[in-house]
């Protein structure tokens, strides 16, 4: 269940919200700004904040600065809770990186929107960003076994070279190069390890061109 943090100075506010939004969502409570921080950091981190933004000491605008300024917390959405009419403060809380605003009094059906509506959004960024990770991890994989099977190439060949006692054509060379599965197979049988292929390797890097040149003998 998705887990919401309200904060608010006023008890009575956190309890109307509480109280509306408990049958969907964890709800936790905060009722001041260094409170609201204390909570946004601890784990299971908030999904959403409903943030009231005025309150003394602390005040809403320094809590909303703070938050983007934690790594842990910047990508928090936070929602500001505003009086009527306070457009200064909407715009102000907005340009801050909010992601949206509700007034006061509150509307139950308008709080329950909203919520619903940034939790959803913010379930498709991490779904997003999950996905993006898993594909840079993958990319990188692959990377990393092609290079081990281009080391594997090059040190297969250069082990036939030696075993024929000759120089190689270099149009066999090249589709031994570009056969990164034959060379795979070649470097397993062998029992190669990575660090063994890349031990090697710039010693084979120089031995290869001596195998493909032309043999000057008679």
């Amino acid at each position: 269940m998705p887990t919401v943090l309200v904060v608010d100075d006023v008890p009575e506010n956190l309890t109307v919200l509480g109280e509306l939004l408990v049958p969907y969502y964890t709800v936790r409570a905060a009722n001041s700004g260094p409170a609201a921080l204390r909570r946004a950091a601890t784990h299971p981190r908030p999904d959403l904040i409903l943030l009231d933004l005025m309150m003394p000491g602390m005040d809403g605008y320094e809590v909303l600065q703070r938050l983007r300024g934690d790594a842990p917390t910047r990508d928090i959405p936070v929602i500001c809770v505003t009086a009527l009419d306070a457009t200064e403060e909407e715009e102000r809380g907005l340009s801050m990186g909010a992601v949206d605003y509700i007034t006061k009094p509150l509307r139950p059906s308008v709080v329950l929107a909203r919520v619903r509506t940034h939790i959803e959004l913010k379930r498709a960024r991490d779904w997003l960003s999950n996905q993006n990770a898993v594909l840079e991890a993958e990319v990188a994989r692959r990377m990393r076994e092609n290079q081990l099977a281009q080391d594997a190439s090059i040190h297969a060949l250069a082990r036939l070279a030696t075993s024929r006692g000759t120089h190689l054509d270099p149009d066999v060379v090249d589709v031994f190069l570009g056969d990164f599965d034959t060379f795979r197979a070649i470097a397993e049988r062998h029992a190669d390890t990575a660090e063994d292929i890349a031990a090697k390797e710039a010693s084979l890097r120089t031995f290869v061109p001596a195998a493909v040149a032309p043999s000057t003998g008679s």
